[in-house]
């Protein structure tokens, strides 16, 4: 019986070993992740940001004349599931026309001394368009980053706080993190940021999902990263290929953009710099298509960009290249560029908002009278006056890249029901489009009720006054009177001249 007791105390012990390490890795899974609500799920406090976060914002106040400015903007739950990555909600922030600084925070007890990585994944979509019905416009960065203060807490502009690099991942989620050690008190504080200020469109918004703070294994002893500063940016892994860099007859080496390329790792494919693709092909940022064939070495008249079968029925997305390094250009010959567009265009029209939405909604007719005034710092730059006839939109066109302010006039009997003033901030070959609303009341040129018989004003109207219509009535009337009188007195006549002659007669 002994024996029979003791196998079976050695076979669970044998079970408690096995089930050791995997319960042990189990928990540590679920450790792994120190926020509270990681994924912005909801609920929302007050509808504004996620349940165990914070919410941060600048607020300068509205500057005229300037788009160097941030105000408090919108914080809402996005149930969208395009724009959610994972779960069923994502922290939306966006504001319209105004720029804006703001993010979210969360505040965690850690051990004194760990080394910490927070990151979280960012989206961006900025334009005067709707959001699916155009893409975000690449020009307008939302300058996305993540943040850890060491040490307790703190406001966002703590000059304490480590930040990551800034993203500006348009119409896409990307992933940005920053790593920082706890200091002594135990407990650090994370910040997410996203920064608009220098731009507006209708549409200036951001959106956070899937946030993580995790502990990690120190890093090798390495130069120190001073507090405060922002950490340098991820190296790039190379997508180029070199067997794309292809020469050609006229002693030039051509490549074709693949998706995922960017200038940095072509030039690296290519055995060539970012600068010298730039000036060959008169490319003024770094903004490329996929399909387009670049120069890469030699000299000759850039080519076209030619989508690809697959984006031929489709706007190509531009890839961007944050991390190029900037070098000067090392070429002897003068190359054939293609100028890169300097010139953009502000459209305004506008239209009468009959249900006061601030939209306007199919079957809203253009408003007339309406007058615009553009200027920019230097003063007044041009003015237009609606017809509320096609074809408005009316657009200024021409506009180097700059500032502007765009004021808009209702006349007389139009009540606004949008905003009568707009800044703009331009940049080159953007076109910008602002929509007026009005209500028009009831007013000039619209047929008058007829006259109250039973108002006091009217009982008192003179009844013998008459109009010149009525009295050219009354004139045909006594002429038709007085003719019909003439002929009954001629029949008189003759009746008794009739009895006189038979009386003579007799």
């Amino acid at each position: 019986m002994s024996r029979k007791i003791l196998g079976v105390i050695t076979m669970l012990a044998v079970l408690l070993v096995a089930l050791a390490p995997s319960s042990g890795l189990a928990a540590s899974a679920q450790q792994d992740n120190l926020l509270v609500n990681p994924g912005f799920e909801q609920p929302y406090e007050n509808g504004r940001q996620a349940n165990g976060w914070g919410r941060w914002f600048e607020d300068t106040g509205k500057k005229e004349g300037t788009l160097d400015y941030a105000v408090n903007p919108d914080f809402s739950a996005e149930v969208n599931p395009v724009i959610v990555r994972s779960g069923s909600a994502s922290q939306h922030i966006g504001n319209r026309y105004d720029p804006w600084h703001a993010g979210v925070l969360q505040s965690v007890k850690v051990t004194p001394g760990t080394p910490l990585r927070f990151c979280a994944y960012g989206r961006l979509f900025a334009n005067n368009e709707d959001f699916e019905k155009a893409p975000s416009v690449p020009s307008l960065n939302g300058n996305m980053q993540v943040g850890i203060f060491r040490d307790g807490t703190a406001n966002w502009d703590n000059g304490g706080i480590v930040w990551s690099a800034t993203i500006n991942p348009h119409d896409a989620w990307q992933q940005v993190c920053v790593d920082a050690t706890a200091g002594p008190s135990g407990q650090v504080t994370v910040f997410t940021s996203s920064n608009y200020r220098g731009s507006s469109a209708y549409h200036l918004d951001a959106w956070w999902d899937d946030a993580s703070l995790t502990a990690i294994a120190p890093a090798p002893a390495t130069t120190p990263t001073q507090v405060g500063a922002p950490a340098p940016p991820p190296a790039q892994a190379p997508t180029a290929s070199a067997s794309a860099c292809q020469p050609q007859a006229d002693g030039t080496v051509t490549y074709v953009v693949n998706s995922g390329d960017t200038l940095y790792a072509i030039a690296i494919a290519c055995d060539t710099t970012v600068a010298a693709i730039q000036q060959l092909n008169g490319l003024s940022g770094t903004t490329i298509l996929v399909g387009q064939t670049l120069i890469v070495k030699g000299t000759g008249t850039p080519p076209p960009a030619v989508p690809t079968a697959a984006t031929a029925t489709a706007a190509p997305s531009p890839t961007l290249d944050a991390t190029a390094p900037t070098e000067t250009p090392t070429a002897t010959a003068t190359p054939q560029v293609v100028a890169a567009a300097t010139e953009g265009q502000i459209c305004v029209e506008a239209f009468n908002d009959a249900n006061a939405n601030q939209t306007k909604d199919e079957g809203e007719q253009l408003l007339g009278g309406v007058s615009f005034m553009l200027s920019d710092s230097a003063g007044p730059r041009g003015s237009y006056v609606t017809s509320g006839l096609e074809p408005e939109p009316y657009c200024f066109a021409g506009l180097p890249a700059g500032s502007y302010n765009v004021d808009a006039g209702p006349p007389n009997g139009v009540t606004s029901t949008t905003a009568e003033e707009w800044p703009v901030g331009l940049t080159g070959g953007m076109g910008f489009n602002i929509a007026y609303g009005g209500s028009r009341e009831a007013a000039e040129g619209e047929p008058s009720a007829p006259p109250d018989t039973t108002s006091p004003d009217a009982s008192t109207t003179d009844s013998t006054s008459t109009t010149p219509e009525d009295s050219g009535a009354q004139s045909d009337l006594g002429k038709v009177a007085m003719g019909a009188l003439g002929i009954g007195i001629l029949l008189a006549a003759g009746f008794l001249a009739g009895m006189v002659l038979n009386r003579a007669r007799r």
